[in-house]
């Protein structure tokens, strides 16, 4: 696992992709260790600084739903009972 997914371990190249780095937090886990429950915690406060950053931008009504889900979402992945966390699956669903 990274361990540390956050928006200041993510590189954004000039072509508009994106790259994961510094791994100095990664670590291995047994099998039956449920890590996705807890990387999605970090995915939750990668989406806050992300929709932060948007909102500093004039932005519709449509977008406003949208950042809105996104703010319900990261408040699921950062839900203090990590067995109440939703899965990666369900937050792309979402």
């Amino acid at each position: 696992a990274h361990g540390d997914v956050y928006g200041h371990n993510l590189l954004v190249q000039q072509d508009g992709t994106s790259a994961l780095i510094d791994f100095g937090a990664a670590f291995f886990y047994p099998e039956d260790f449920d890590v996705e429950r807890l990387e999605v915690r970090a995915f939750g406060l990668l989406v806050v600084d992300l929709v932060d950053q948007v909102r500093v931008l004039p932005i519709n009504q449509k977008e406003e739903r949208a950042l809105t889900a996104l703010e319900d979402i990261a408040t699921r992945c950062q839900d203090p009972d990590v067995s109440k966390r939703p899965r990666f699956s369900e937050c792309l669903r979402r």
